[in-house]
């Protein structure tokens, strides 16, 4: 069941949170976030990852409100793993998880993307529309 979408954020909230710094500015309009032009759309997360079988881990960097993690979720069987430096955007994204069907651990880590460690082994790894904030001369790394 899909959670119904908050209000759009008003043009003041959106004046706060660009005057923010960065993680407070998420922190700020991750109550609103699913309602905004940011959060990448149903359209694209259904054929991006619904046809890719079962799953026993997986990691979605750079998570946000969880829009990837929740469509993963039925697919996913033993740990769905959600990176984020937002604490508000972790926040919402366990809101959704706790409403979204699936039987897989859910772990929700805020922490730079670039101290995730390696350690642990993923089937499957995930980025929607984070790239935009990665510099470019991180991008080889991130990858």
């Amino acid at each position: 069941m899909t959670p119904p979408k908050p209000p759009k954020p008003t043009l003041l909230e959106l004046a706060k949170q660009a005057l923010s710094s960065t993680e407070r500015g998420y922190d700020l309009l991750a109550p609103k976030f699913e309602a905004t032009p940011f959060r990448t759309p149903d359209a694209v997360l259904g054929p991006s990852l619904g046809d890719l079988g079962e799953i026993d881990d997986a990691l979605d960097l750079c998570t946000g409100t969880g829009a990837a993690l929740v469509t993963l979720r039925g697919q996913v069987r033993r740990r769905l793993v959600g990176v984020d430096f937002s604490q508000g955007m972790l926040d919402e994204a366990k809101r959704q998880l706790d409403m979204a069907p699936g039987r897989a651990r859910i772990e929700l880590l805020q922490k730079d993307v670039f101290a995730v460690d390696d350690e642990d082994a993923f089937d499957l790894v995930t980025c929607f529309g984070a790239f935009g904030h990665i510099p470019a001369e991180a991008e080889p790394g991130f990858v």
